[in-house]
């Protein structure tokens, strides 16, 4: 190897790493929704609060739910690929003093109804 490949090869994980952007409540919110429609817990997980992850397991979570696997997971995923979101309103929570949350309803749309 060159040491001109040697170094595009080096580069590229730093680029890569570069392009990967911060999901938005929203987003969250509908990736979050189409992991449960297709019972992909595993990729539902990812989108759980670390502060929540603190208080369940992903294996207590997987357990409590029962999860999709091979063909049933291919076409659950295929079809969940179609869910639709819609922001409706986005609403401050009342909470103490000095702490800050607010709530994202969304309107979604699955392909069953």
């Amino acid at each position: 190897m060159t040491g001109k490949a040697a170094a595009a090869l080096v580069g590229a994980p730093l680029v890569l790493r570069g392009c990967v952007r911060e999901l938005g409540p929203e987003e969250v919110a509908l990736q979050y929704g189409r992991a449960l429609y297709a019972s992909d817990l595993v990729e539902a997980y990812r989108f759980i609060s670390s502060e929540d992850r603190r208080f369940k397991a992903e294996s207590a979570f997987r357990r409590e739910r029962g999860e999709a696997s091979g063909f049933a997971l291919d076409v659950a995923r295929q079809l969940a690929s179609f869910i639709e979101a819609t922001p409706v309103e986005k609403t401050a929570l009342r909470l103490p003093p000095g702490v800050e949350a607010f709530a994202y309803p969304l309107g979604m749309r699955s392909p069953s109804g």
